[in-house]
């Protein structure tokens, strides 16, 4: 592991010393076991020996205890510390295991991202390779219900629910829960995936998590940075909207209303499923073109349409037209009268138009028969 981890017994007499507690102190294993714990206590610090040790005797094991300790070149080392009792087959206490890790850059790192998240409405964390929460703003632990200090070392299950697997979270193994986290890395995405939270008091509600790797260029245990946002109102407003399309298109349906969209500067014109019907057209056969369009234009007709939008290209005005048709099904000729509105650019070069379309064929038969019937009379 490239965490130090080493073992003392209840004298706080060293007894194991791994490579990385070499690395991490400086003391060689042949150095450090059988002296004791304290020469890695810096002397303001010596109270805290017999807190942890009187703590940890009680059977309790205390996890990310962020502190100092002393190196053998005599400087200071920020370290995260989770000290557990060891027992032996007998079930007796009979030791305390140590597992040190070095935070000094997950701790500079944190000063830069407080300088930028201190005012952020977001919810913003860090979470290290266990999957345990290392930081959290206060705009997070606000979000949540939580304060701040009640989050550091949990894990980010406490937020996110099932969002790292038992499997994974169990095995305290930090190679596949780091993995595991970098599948849902945002790699550069605008946005990321949006999830279900809970916050103390057990609300669910949705949010949108973003997460990034912070030392991928390290050979260090990986750190990601997480920003959570809440968007129950955009959810809610999403919802509305959907609601009033339905109804849009309700009103649509029942009033016989198709709708267009034609994109200027690609050719594109899509038609939506009302409008296709007015002309017979199978869902999917419409070829959205303008090209396509004037082909359903009865020919006595097709010019005067031409011209005319040309002239709306040209003057960017509303346009109100009424043509015949050809249905593409049934070959039947009907009336249509269709309004559309241009939108420019900012150098006034038209781009878009959006449009209207209905079906005006019964009553432009019943004017035909009420002229019919009135020259009759005459």
């Amino acid at each position: 592991s490239d965490d130090a981890i080493f073992s003392k017994n209840h004298h706080g007499t060293i007894t194991t010393w791994n490579r990385g507690a070499e690395a991490l102190f400086g003391y060689s294993a042949k150095e450090a076991i059988g002296q004791s714990v304290t020469m890695l206590y810096p002397a303001p610090y010596l109270d805290e020996y017999a807190y942890l040790m009187a703590f940890t005797a009680k059977g309790q094991r205390i996890c990310q205890y962020e502190t100092l300790r002393l190196a053998k070149s005599g400087h200071l080392v920020d370290v995260s510390i989770t000290q557990s009792p060891i027992y032996d087959e007998s079930g007796e206490m009979i030791g305390f295991s140590v597992i040190s890790r070095d935070i000094s850059k997950t701790k500079a790192i944190r000063v830069k991202l407080d300088a930028i998240v201190s005012s952020s409405a977001d919810g913003i964390f860090l979470v290290n390779s266990l999957g345990q929460l290392e930081y959290v703003n206060a705009a997070l632990a606000a979000m949540f219900g939580y304060e701040p200090h009640e989050l550091s070392g949990q894990l980010i299950n406490t937020l996110i629910p099932g969002f790292l697997p038992h499997s994974a979270q169990d095995s305290g193994d930090t190679d596949a829960v780091a993995l595991y986290l970098q599948s849902h890395e945002t790699q550069g995405h605008e946005s990321g995936q949006q999830v279900r939270a809970k916050t103390k008091t057990g609300l669910l509600f949705p949010v949108e998590l973003t997460l990034t790797e912070l030392n991928s260029a390290t050979n260090e245990q990986p750190v990601f940075a997480g920003i959570i946002r809440d968007i129950s109102e955009l959810k809610k407003a999403y919802q509305l909207l959907e609601e009033r399309d339905e109804h849009f298109d309700l009103a649509l349906r029942s009033s016989g209303v198709g709708t267009s969209d034609w994109d200027i500067t690609t050719g594109k014109l899509m038609w939506d499923e009302h409008l296709q019907r007015l002309l017979g057209f199978k869902q999917g056969e419409f070829r959205e073109s303008l090209k396509h369009f004037l082909e359903r234009v009865h020919p006595d007709d097709r010019q005067q349409v031409q011209d005319q939008i040309t002239e709306m290209l040209s003057s960017l005005n509303p346009v109100e037209l009424e043509f015949r048709a050809v249905r593409v099904d049934t070959q039947q000729v009907v009336t249509l009268v269709s309004r559309g509105k241009i939108y420019s650019n900012e150098a006034g070069q038209p781009v878009r138009l959006a449009g209207a379309c209905w079906d005006t064929t019964h009553q432009y038969e019943n004017q035909r028969a009420l002229e019919k019937l009135t020259l009759k009379k005459k």
